[in-house]
């Protein structure tokens, strides 16, 4: 899974919170994120993605930040 972080805006667009959730991936689309962070991808990282081994297949709970 990929762990992402979202701000929740009011309807002006000011800043009230964040979540940051795990979102579950297929095995296709991970590999392909874990081909391109360790450079055995045709594309070049220009990201700031990190990995992250786990063997716990639960993912990590929704927190509020």
């Amino acid at each position: 899974g990929v762990i992402t972080k979202e701000d929740l805006l009011d309807e002006n667009g000011q800043y009230i919170s964040g979540i940051e959730k795990e979102i579950r991936l297929d095995d296709d689309t991970a590999q392909k994120l874990i081909d391109l962070v360790t450079n055995h991808s045709k594309w070049k990282n220009n990201t700031f993605i990190k990995i992250c081994e786990t063997k716990s297949e639960r993912l990590f709970p929704t927190t509020k930040y």
